[in-house]
């Protein structure tokens, strides 16, 4: 697992909004909106 402490990666700040479409959340998350359907239906 990664350590939060160790990573150099600067995460985008999240809106502050209720609702977000999956190319909003694709962004955010750095994946491509195909994966988060997959995950969505899988698990």
């Amino acid at each position: 697992m990664l350590d939060p402490n160790s990573s150099n990666i600067e995460l985008p700040a999240i809106p502050g909004k209720r609702y977000f479409t999956i190319g909003e959340v694709s962004e955010l998350c750095a994946v491509k909106p195909h994966v988060l359907r997959y995950w969505e239906q899988e698990f």
